[in-house]
């Protein structure tokens, strides 16, 4: 699957992948299955790495985000497996199509948008948890401990 997930997503434009990680980890992650325009710029307003996300951002229209959940929506029914392993392999093809397209700095940039977009409804569920540590695995963020 993630080789076919990786061939369907390498010819994507940056905004549809972007898209469709937000939607993964906002709406999925959290079970829903609504989404609205504008979404995005809602759950990242007062974010510090709007601005920097802003030349991406400001390309988004309705028609990425309605093909990003066409992509999600079809990539995630596969009946023979896991539905959690199907989601944390879907959006790690998602995340690495994305790294292959942005500079590092834009995608910690992205990294560092996603955590507290998650936060708006107060809390990060599990399954946001482990899908953001997913995004970070796949673009080689290491963490250090600061308390030496």
């Amino acid at each position: 699957l993630e080789s076919k997930w990786s061939d369907e997503l390498q010819d994507k434009p940056i905004e549809d992948l972007l898209c469709a990680i937000f939607y993964t980890l906002i709406v999925v992650g959290r079970g829903k299955t609504e989404v609205y325009s504008g979404f995005i710029d809602e759950v990242i307003k007062g974010c510090n790495e709007k601005e920097t996300l802003e030349p991406i951002l400001t390309k988004i229209s309705d028609d990425n985000i309605e093909i990003a959940i066409r992509l999600v929506q079809d990539s995630l029914h596969q009946e023979s497996l896991s539905p959690l392993l199907i989601l944390q392999s879907f959006y790690s093809s998602l995340v690495e199509a994305l790294r292959c397209k942005v500079k590092p700095d834009i995608q910690i940039s992205i990294f560092l948008a996603l955590d507290p977009a998650v936060l708006v409804e107060r809390q990060r569920n599990r399954l946001e948890e482990e899908l953001l540590g997913v995004f970070a695995d796949t673009c080689g963020f290491e963490t250090k401990d600061t308390n030496v």
